[in-house]
């Protein structure tokens, strides 16, 4: 074989052996772009989920706080209310040959 035939022949083989990978890899790379949006948006709704969950358990401990505390202070008051209301027992005896 001459030395240029052979230049030129591997060259061509090289060259399409780079064009083969040139394309496999753009084709990678577009995959590898269409997954990563793909769970880019997973954790984007999965960031949004959490922070509704978040926001809702505590408003949901925030009342029930407010309940526990009411419902508390209710019954101390009550406490104190009665006790304060109810008169004292007044015992009266009447003398026993008198009418």
């Amino acid at each position: 074989m001459n030395a240029n035939s052979d230049k030129e022949y591997i060259d061509t083989k090289v060259g399409g052996l780079r064009t083969y990978v040139n394309v496999r890899y753009e084709v990678l790379e577009s995959k590898i772009d269409a997954l990563r949006a793909e769970v880019s948006a997973k954790i984007e709704t999965a960031v949004a989920q959490l922070i509704k969950w978040y926001v809702s358990t505590i408003l949901v401990v925030i009342a029930v706080m407010i309940a526990l505390f009411s419902v508390t202070l209710n019954a101390i008051l009550r406490d104190k209310q009665s006790s304060a209301a109810t008169p004292a027992m007044v015992v009266q005896v009447t003398p026993v040959g008198k009418p």
